[in-house]
């Protein structure tokens, strides 16, 4: 993937997997809560996780990472693309993210 083709694929996947904060924040970005939503969510991460409140800044953390902030998400699609994907689907991917620059 070229530089243009991963941002492009990252604007849509930061898009559909949002990072959430339980203030106003940038909606290109992040996903602003209501308090109550965000305080819920939060509560539900930390049971999932089994994770006890003196861990709170963790659960903030976890809550306020994008999926392309992580060097493993990338890591997954390229190994995705490479392994798992034909040439067909491959080259018909490449194409889509290079038409939407």
């Amino acid at each position: 993937m070229t530089a243009e083709q991963w941002g492009i694929f990252a604007a849509i996947a930061d898009t559909v997997i949002p990072s959430f904060t339980p203030a106003k924040g940038n909606r290109l970005l992040q996903h602003p809560l209501r308090a109550d939503l965000y305080a819920a969510a939060k509560e539900n991460v930390q049971q999932i996780a089994g994770v006890t409140s003196s861990d709170d800044g963790l659960i903030d953390a976890f809550m306020s990472e994008s999926a392309t902030a992580q060097p493993e998400f990338r890591h997954a699609l390229l190994r995705m693309m490479g392994y798992q994907m034909d040439a067909a689907a491959r080259k018909g991917f490449l194409f889509i993210l290079g038409a939407l620059k």
